[in-house]
């Protein structure tokens, strides 16, 4: 007795996938880092600036439009990025240069009197129209970064439902020494030398602290690298 088969179904069609370009060729990234590295590191809006217009200007072409398609997916910028040669900026630095770079050239390049590159950080995660007016008003109103924080916190889009928790403590303490350690806001360890001005008894007391960092991070280490394993 034969048995009727039933209908097979249509396979579903694949979502088309992402086609990035290439890596450049790394003479180009040599110039990049070059350029980079030419540039005198600080924590400012004006060296973030230079920072950003540097990658968008080698790595994407110019184009602003290239940047908000690829972003830091962008295979020349992953490849840069691994770069151990650019005055300590990391993937992050590096990507947080090109946002503010963006907004301040979206926004006609303004000569603020009274904001700066905290301003400018504090208003990226908002929609276009708000970072546009929160900023004007902090320059109209000489806004601490604070002040502007919370009035962006304000801003920020509701959560809906389906993002992930809250991150726990631990986390974003490791997130903000990771920042500190890739020099985002300007390289931390630039001064060492400053460490030989220092009295006995104040080495004593910043080498108990650096120890007690290590200890804890070495606890943190091991945990981590139990559940990786896992």
């Amino acid at each position: 007795m034969s048995r009727t088969r039933s209908p097979s179904l249509p396979a579903p069609n694949p979502e088309p996938l992402e086609v990035l370009p290439p890596a450049l060729p790394d003479e180009v990234l040599d110039r990049v880092a070059t350029r980079l590295r030419e540039l005198h590191r600080s924590a400012t809006l004006a060296f973030s600036l230079e920072v950003g217009k540097v990658l968008v200007e080698e790595i994407y072409g110019g184009d602003l439009a290239a940047w908000q398609d690829r972003g830091p997916r962008d295979s020349s910028f992953r490849k840069l990025a691994e770069r151990e040669d650019l005055n300590g900026l990391g993937k992050s630095a590096l990507h947080r240069a090109v946002q503010v770079y963006a907004l301040v050239t979206r926004l006609g390049q303004p000569e603020w009197k009274h904001l700066g590159l905290a301003h400018v950080r504090a208003v990226l995660p908002l929609a276009e129209k708000d970072q546009a007016k929160l900023l004007e008003q902090a320059e109209a109103g000489r806004w601490t970064t604070r002040q502007l924080e919370a009035q962006a916190a304000l801003h920020k889009p509701p959560p809906d439902g389906r993002g992930r928790p809250p991150l726990p403590s631990i986390v974003k303490s490791i997130h903000a020494m990771a920042r500190l350690v890739e020099g985002e806001e300007g390289d931390p360890f630039a001064d060492l030398d400053a460490l030989e001005t220092l009295t006995e008894v104040e080495a004593q007391r910043l080498l108990g602290q650096v120890s007690a960092v290590r200890r804890r991070c070495e606890e943190v280490e091991l945990r981590l690298g139990a559940r990786a394993r896992a």
